[in-house]
């Protein structure tokens, strides 16, 4: 194999998993704002069951500030990996390869992860079936909500 097949191939693999970490990246933030919004709906139906108020606006208030905590986290940990890998916003394009790979990683196979971890904690510690649904859609028709 010469010199300039190895160099195409190498081109090839970098392409196709530059794609796979786009497209994991991608599939993070849709499931992260789906999830959201299911689980703010469900916590303001049993805050209603529990209470008997509705409490739209201390809720939204709580998961702002959360979103807000996460936003920070976020940056902190982005700064982190992006030292690590030796990236600089300054440089642009004058980047290393390996501070490239760095961006990349951050905004895809990291985001990737996290998304995938709070996906698994979602799924194991929210209990979400069409029985409960049921049940809370009963009850608040009982309390005419």
């Amino acid at each position: 194999m010469s010199d300039e097949e190895k160099k195409s191939g190498i081109k090839e693999t970098g392409a196709k998993v530059k794609e796979i970490t786009e497209d994991l990246g991608a599939a993070g933030v849709g499931l992260q704002v789906n999830a959201r919004s299911v689980v703010l709906k469900q916590a303001l139906d049993d805050s209603v069951l529990k209470h008997g108020t509705r409490e739209e606006g201390q809720y939204n208030s709580i998961n702002g500030m959360l979103r807000s905590t996460n936003l920070a986290i976020q940056a902190l940990a982005f700064a982190v990996i992006w030292a690590i890998f030796g990236y600089d916003p300054l440089l642009g394009t004058k980047n290393t390869d390996l501070a490239k790979f760095g961006l990349l990683f951050t905004i895809s196979v990291f985001l990737g992860i996290v998304s995938l971890l709070a996906g698994i904690a979602f799924w194991k510690l929210f209990d979400i079936t069409k029985d409960r649904e049921d049940v809370i859609k009963e009850h608040l028709l009982k309390l005419g909500r």
